[in-house]
């Protein structure tokens, strides 16, 4: 297995990470705050620059990656970053929307998955539309936006001080 190896506080920190045999001459693949940069890491596995394509979406991570294991036939070994978490409450359940995914597709394509935004990293050997198939699987699984107004409704009321109240009431789609 690759390592990773990064120089924190003095000491070197290994972190391990699963490249399918492809050995880094340069280890310079952290971003500024220590995480590792998904365009660093494609210059390194593939020895060329990238294109990238961000969709800014606020999304279900859960069916998201599902689609996309679903698609390509994806395995464990494809998940080059799988940062997952859970909340205090339900410690056994994944909280998709706080987790981070870095997974590799194909050769010279990989995906950032996040909660708001979806990054895509490919080579020029790459025909956009496969980048294209990836949007409109962002697209199926994008959250519906809640409305957050709020109707009232004018009725009398001899209990009142003025006379009459609010109440409130919603509109059915």
């Amino acid at each position: 297995m690759n390592q990773l190896k990064k120089e924190v506080g003095g000491q070197n920190k290994i972190l391990p990470i699963n490249l399918n045999g492809k050995s880094l001459n340069n280890l310079n693949v952290f971003s500024f705050d220590d995480e590792i940069h998904a365009g660093k890491l494609f210059i390194q596995l593939y020895g060329e620059f990238y294109n990238s394509y961000s969709v800014y979406a606020n999304i279900n991570i859960e069916p998201f990656i599902k689609q996309l294991i679903e698609k390509y036939g994806l395995s464990k070994e494809n998940f080059l970053i799988k940062s997952e978490y859970s909340k205090v409450k339900k410690i056994d359940e994944i909280d998709y929307s706080s987790s981070l995914y870095l997974i590799r597709i194909e050769e010279k394509l990989l995906v950032w998955v996040s909660n708001y935004k979806i990054v895509t990293f490919y080579s020029d050997s790459i025909h956009f539309d496969e980048i294209k198939e990836i949007v409109s699987l962002v697209k199926s699984c994008k959250k519906e936006k809640k409305h957050k107004r709020k109707f009232y409704m004018i009725t009398a009321n001899s209990h009142s001080e003025y006379g009459f109240e609010f109440r409130k009431f919603s509109l059915i789609r």
